[in-house]
């Protein structure tokens, strides 16, 4: 009977290598992705996962709870705030932003204009100089993020929420907001989604219009207003808003309506602000209703 043959160092050296490889292989798909495909079967919103903006480096949770004492899944770069912190009169967060809000407490909400689905992402509160170029993760991003202007509250909710995100040439954020000028893809889909952590919202634009910051222009519109607790306030931020309006818009707003200003820079001077002015769809009225009627 012939010895077995013996194997050179060489071809023990591969055999080695081949058992390492194999061993990585294992511990990776063990360790990232069964974990990640459940953690995305147990968390079915995409807005609870951040939709495209989730960090690479976040880890999707199974469980995240505000409300009561019970372990919570790992949660990357995420404060998770003990509920006797919060206020007692404070509503219940909507389960489709807890994940976000333990990532990030400066998680206000979510926006979403129909007509263009690049716009449809989280929008922050916090100080404005500081979203500016920083994204929802508070890393250095010359995009920054959309947030919520310093001088509004979401609750108890000002009259007036003024959004402000940038006019990027990629198209990003805010840098296709300038197409609801355009009255052929307004009349495609006009209506807003806008969410606080707390409620869910629907508006409908009553002006799209371009501004001037500068006092001295004819153009100028003061529109940085939170409250606008007085019939005359509400019907003057209207009115100079219809008066620079670019676009028919049949929907009308009245005092007591709930006002939603998105705000992005317009030219290269940083003097004109390009504005849509939306109000919250009213009880007595359901969102077909108001598109059929939206340029009649």
């Amino acid at each position: 009977m012939k010895e077995p043959k013996k194997l050179s160092g060489r071809e023990v050296l591969f055999v080695l290598l081949g058992v390492a490889l194999v061993w990585a292989l294992v511990s990776i798909v063990s360790s990232y992705i069964v974990p990640t495909v459940e953690g995305r079967d147990t968390v079915r919103s995409e807005k609870a996962l951040v939709g495209a903006t989730l960090a690479p480096e976040a880890t999707p949770v199974t469980r995240v709870s505000l409300g009561d004492d019970q372990a919570a899944g790992p949660v990357a770069a995420a404060t998770l705030v003990p509920s006797d912190d919060l206020p007692r009169d404070m509503p219940q967060l909507l389960q489709d932003y807890v994940y976000l809000y333990a990532v990030n407490s400066d998680m206000g909400g979510w926006i979403r204009v129909r007509a263009i689905p690049r716009i449809d992402f989280a929008w922050v509160r916090g100080k404005n100089a500081y979203y500016i170029h920083k994204d929802f993760y508070g890393r250095e991003n010359a995009g920054g993020t959309a947030f919520l202007d310093e001088c509004c509250t979401d609750w108890p909710r000002d009259d007036n929420l003024i959004i402000f995100a940038h006019n990027l040439k990629s198209g990003d954020m805010f840098g296709e907001l300038n197409r609801l000028t355009d009255a052929s893809v307004l009349k495609a889909n006009p209506l807003i989604d806008f969410d606080t952590l707390y409620e869910k919202g629907v508006y409908v634009p009553v002006a799209v219009l371009i501004c001037d910051i500068n006092p001295g222009s004819a153009a100028y519109f003061d529109f940085n207003v939170s409250t606008l607790s007085t019939k005359e306030a509400f019907d003057a931020y209207i009115g100079r808003a219809k008066a620079l309006n670019l676009v028919r818009c049949g929907a009308d707003a009245r005092f007591g309506d709930k006002l939603l200003t998105l705000v992005t820079c317009y030219d290269d001077a940083n003097q004109q602000r390009l504005l849509v002015i939306a109000r919250a769809l009213r009880e007595s009225e359901t969102e077909e209703r108001v598109i059929s009627a939206f340029f009649h």
